[in-house]
């Protein structure tokens, strides 16, 4: 819940070294605009962005894809 209810966070750029977004590490965060997954993202809990309304961009990611704004495993 790192970042859970944070009403200001409009933008999130994860930084490289990121490897997993834990539960609810988003939850809530309503004004959450964008947020970029890294390449080096390995493991995400499936209720990490419950409540938000950002939209979702991937990095080369070999892991992950978005699909109609949502996660999805390759």
């Amino acid at each position: 819940s790192a970042f859970s209810g944070c009403e200001n966070l409009e933008e999130f750029i994860c930084s490289e070294s990121l490897t997993t977004i834990c539960s609810k590490a988003f939850y809530g965060c309503e004004n959450l605009k964008t947020f970029t997954l890294p390449k080096t993202l390995k493991k995400i809990i499936y209720d990490s962005f419950e409540g938000s309304h950002a939209e979702l961009f991937v990095k080369d990611n070999p892991y992950f894809e978005i699909k109609d704004n949502k996660i999805a495993v390759k």
